[in-house]
Parts: C-alpha cells; sequence; structure tokens
C-alpha cells in the first residue's frame, strides 16, 4: 500500500539514509569546531592580556635596589588596547606593597610560576586575568603584575565566528540536500522508466519485458517475466479447459436432444418402419419439453463459456489484429441472414458510404458480440405478434479536420478522443427496455423478462468485448435519443464506439 506522503518510497528512504548521518556529522563537526574556536579566542584573548602585562613590565625601573613603575597615561593605552572592554590590574611587590592599580583584584592560588591564567570575579565582573611573576633577587625587588579583562569581548569574538560558521554549515547542507535529491532522482530513473514502461502496456499485453536496466533492477525484471510467463500458462490452461468442456458438453446434449426428437417421431407416427408407436398426448409433451431444456442447456452452457472466455483477465492483447468492421459485418450478416429468415426475421445493414471502417479487434470475440446482439434482437426485440427486424450500421467519425471541426455524424456526439471513431450500432423494433434498468442489463444474470427461458448473460459478453477492445458501449431507447423529432419508430438501440486504426500498409 503506498503512503500518501511517499514515506515508503525507496526515494524517501535513500534521502532519508543519506541526510541522518550527514546532519549528525554536521552537528558534531560544528560541536567540536565551536569547542575549537572558543579554545582559540581564549588563547588569543589570552596572549592580549600577557602583551599588556609585558607592557607594564617594561615600565618598571629598578632603582637604588627598589623598584618603582613609571606609568604616565598606563590606563589609557590599557583602555586602548583591549578593545574597550573592562580592564583591571594589579601590580605589587612580593612582599605585599601595592605600586599601582586594584588593591582588591584577587590573586590567584598558585603564585610561583612566571604565567599564570586564571578566572576570578571582581567588582561584579566575570574576568579572566593572567599573573606574570617578575622575579628579583628580594621580596622587595620580585615584581607580581595581574591584568584581568571582563568576558564578554572574547564571547562575542567566538560567537561571531561561530555564528558564520553555522551559516555556512546550513548552506552547506541545504546544498548537500539539493545534491542527494539530484543524485537520488537520477538514480532512480531507470526503476521510473521501467515503472512507465509497465503502466503503459495494456494489462493484456503478457510478453516478456525487454529493457536495458542496471544489474540490481535485472532481478526484479526476471521475476516480473516470471510472473508474466505463469500468468500466460495458467490463461492458457483456462482456455483449455474451457474448450474441453465446450467439447465434451456439446455432443451428449445434441445426443439427448436428437433422442428427444426421434422419441417424439415415434410416438406421433412418423418414425422409422418397425419403430412407429403411437403415445400419450402427455408422453409427446414431456418429450418436447426435454428436447427445449436440452436447447436451454446447450445455450446456457455456450454462454457461460463465452462468459468465461471473455474476461478481460483471461486474454491476450496480442489477439488484437487490424480489422475492417464493415467488411467484417457484411460477412457475419450474410452468414447469419439464412438463420434469421428461419425465424421470420429482418436484418438490414448500413455503412453510410465508407469504403472501410479500420479497428484493431479480434475477430472471433467480436462475432460472439454480433451473435449475442442478433439473437438478443431476436428473442426481445419486437413488439408481440411482429416480425423482428435487426437495423445493423457502421459508421466512421474521423480524427479532427481543418480548423478543429470533427465530423458531426455520430448522433451521440463528435468524437472526444480526437483520433477518430468507428460507431457500430444496432437496432431493433422491440418494447425498449426501462430507462430505471437500462444500466443493469449488462451485468451477468440479469433477465428483465422472468416469463422467458434465458441466461442473462448475452449482454454482459458484449460488455465484456467491448471492455477488451477499448470499446465505449451505450445503450438507449429509440424513442427517447431524438427528442423533438417525430419518431414513430420505438426499440433498443446497442451503440459501440471503437478506437478507430490505422489502416494496414497493405491496403494504403
Amino acid at each position: 500500500m503506498r503512503s500518501p506522503l511517499g514515506f515508503y518510497s525507496i526515494r524517501s528512504r535513500l534521502i532519508l539514509w543519506l541526510l541522518l548521518p550527514i546532519s549528525l556529522l554536521g552537528v558534531i563537526a560544528i560541536g567540536i569546531t565551536s569547542s575549537l574556536i572558543t579554545s582559540q579566542a581564549n588563547k588569543v584573548f589570552d596572549r592580549l592580556l600577557l602583551g599588556v602585562a609585558y607592557s607594564i613590565e617594561q615600565r618598571l625601573v629598578h632603582r637604588n635596589g627598589e623598584v618603582i613603575l613609571n606609568m604616565p597615561y598606563f590606563t589609557l593605552d590599557v583602555m586602548e588596547s583591549a578593545s574597550s572592554e573592562k580592564l583591571f590590574y594589579r601590580v605589587q611587590q612580593q612582599s605585599g606593597n601595592l605600586l599601582a592599580g586594584f588593591n582588591g583584584l584577587p590573586l590567584p592560588e598558585v603564585q610561583h610560576q612566571e604565567i599564570y591564567y586564571y578566572n576570578t570575579v571582581f567588582a561584579g565582573n566575570d574576568l579572566r586575568a593572567v599573573l606574570l611573576l617578575i622575579p628579583g633577587e628580594t621580596p622587595q625587588t620580585t615584581v607580581q603584575i595581574i591584568v584581568a579583562e571582563s568576558l564578554n569581548g572574547r564571547q562575542g569574538f567566538a560567537e561571531n565566528i561561530l555564528m558564520a560558521l553555522v551559516l555556512v554549515s546550513l548552506l552547506t547542507m541545504l546544498l548537500m540536500l539539493l545534491a542527494t535529491i539530484y543524485a537520488v532522482h537520477r538514480g532512480l530513473l531507470p526503476l521510473r522508466r521501467l515503472s512507465q514502461r509497465i503502466e503503459q502496456r495494456s494489462e493484456h499485453d503478457l510478453r516478456p519485458l525487454v529493457c536495458s536496466v542496471p544489474k540490481e533492477v535485472t532481478p526484479l525484471v526476471d521475476s516480473i517475466n516470471f510472473m508474466m510467463q505463469r500468468t500466460r500458462d495458467n490463461i492458457e490452461h483456462i482456455q483449455q479447459f474451457n474448450a474441453d468442456v465446450s467439447h465434451q458438453l456439446r455432443t451428449p446434449l445434441a445426443e439427448i436432444k436428437t433422442l428427444a426428437q426421434r422419441a417424439q417421431q415415434e410416438l406421433t407416427g412418423h418414425g422409422p418402419e418397425g419403430s412407429r408407436q403411437i403415445g400419450t398426448s402427455g408422453q409427446i409433451e414431456r418429450f418436447r419439453q426435454i428436447e427445449q431444456i436440452t436447447d436451454f442447456m446447450s445455450r446456457t452452457t455456450q454462454q457461460l463459456l463465452s462468459y468465461a472466455k471473455t474476461r478481460q483477465s483471461l486474454l491476450d492483447q496480442q489477439m488484437l489484429k487490424p480489422l475492417d468492421l464493415i467488411d467484417f459485418c457484411r460477412q457475419q450478416i450474410m452468414h447469419h441472414a439464412p438463420r434469421i429468415y428461419r425465424q421470420e426475421g429482418e436484418i438490414e445493414f448500413e455503412d453510410f458510404q465508407a469504403s472501410s471502417a479500420w479497428i484493431e479487434g479480434d475477430s472471433v470475440m467480436l462475432s460472439g458480440l454480433l451473435i449475442n446482439l442478433i439473437d438478443n434482437t431476436l428473442y426481445y426485440g419486437a413488439l408481440p405478434g411482429e416480425s423482428p427486424v435487426i437495423r445493423i450500421s457502421v459508421q466512421v467519425v474521423p480524427a479532427q479536420i481543418e480548423h478543429g471541426q470533427t465530423v458531426p455524424a455520430d448522433p451521440f456526439g463528435a468524437d472526444k478522443s480526437g483520433k477518430g471513431s468507428v460507431i457500430l450500432v444496432v437496432e431493433d423494433q422491440g418494447p425498449g427496455i426501462d430507462p430505471d434498468q437500462i444500466e443493469s442489463v449488462t451485468s451477468r444474470f440479469v433477465r428483465l423478462d422472468q416469463q422467458r427461458q434465458g441466461s442473462g448473460l448475452g449482454l454482459a459478453i458484449v460488455r465484456q468485448i467491448c471492455d477488451f477492445h477499448s470499446a465505449e458501449l451505450t445503450l438507449s431507447n429509440r424513442s427517447e435519443e431524438f427528442q423533438g423529432q417525430s419518431r414513430t419508430a420505438s426499440g433498443l438501440r446497442v451503440h459501440i464506439r471503437f478506437p478507430l486504426a490505422a489502416k494496414p500498409a497493405t491496403e494504403n
């Protein structure tokens, strides 16, 4: 089942599993870089503090065994060098004598190292301080120089660099995201092309897939081809089974009918010499009923088998071949005309002066379509006391011509596909069908007249054959089609629109 968000698609999974480690590595890299930047910023500012301490050292003067701090304008110089940060200093002899600065500025715990950095707090400010020890021969000549600076400058410096780093990292990750999506898109193109080829194939096209795919996709194509071959084998098996059933049932049913007819002849005194015996009317009637039931069983069996054969899932699109529907209908009408006349019916054919009407069709299935429509008309297509009249017509609705117009030959409207159509119409002069039931009559086992025997499969078979040929089937009552016009004829009209096919090259 496909997720509406596509989360379970290969594309989403690849992008997700590529971006997750990239994002994780990016976060780790930012964290490590942030630590390095903070450390380096502290080193830079610590060197600046030490530089200020060395500048103070240069102002120390030794005179007569004493240390004197010569510091004119010292405070101003120090403030300028520290970029307006708060600076505090303390210069004192190791003996404790303060030479300059803030006496309350805390000393570090470790005071014997020559250079020592530490953090402290003074006057409500968090400070970073450095102790520079100037050794001398005596405590009076040994000097401690302490310089402290507020942390705002170094924090702001580190934050600015870190912000720039984060922006660059986000931009890099965005570019990597786009590159990943593009790479995944390009990498999955063979699968997309394979999917499009499968979607564009007809559901009845069971030929093996022949296409160039990456070696990773080859097992999938092989599996699809294997499944298609098994499906073809199953279809052929079912079709063979249907043929066997049809053959095996036709013979015993014909024998039963023959025996019933012979028994009737003998009972009525019309049998061969030596086998004539007069039977009662009840015996004769029972044999007549056996003959009728046998006819019904034969027709129903044939209809069931035809219905099974015309199921789309059991058909192969390779069965469709170029076929001239006008010539085909003429041949079928000539073949069935004697049977129609024996049943006191009439048949008419009109081709609207078209020389040919080419479609992609299967002649055996289309023959079954016409037989079912003709039989349906012979059985239901006449009013009581009248003979059935069948009218068959074929007309071509060409593709769009000049100025974007379409030939308005089809009474159901112009061709909507823009590629042209072939219209097959079968009409009768019967009572028609109740408009409320006209949509249901193409379903299987639907019989509107329960007083007559029938399988209810004729129009269902017609529907399946139309679906297999991508044809549009429409049923309507003739008296309702041309509103506003004076029409006395009634009856059912079966309207089938086939896609127009190109004329074979041999016919050009």
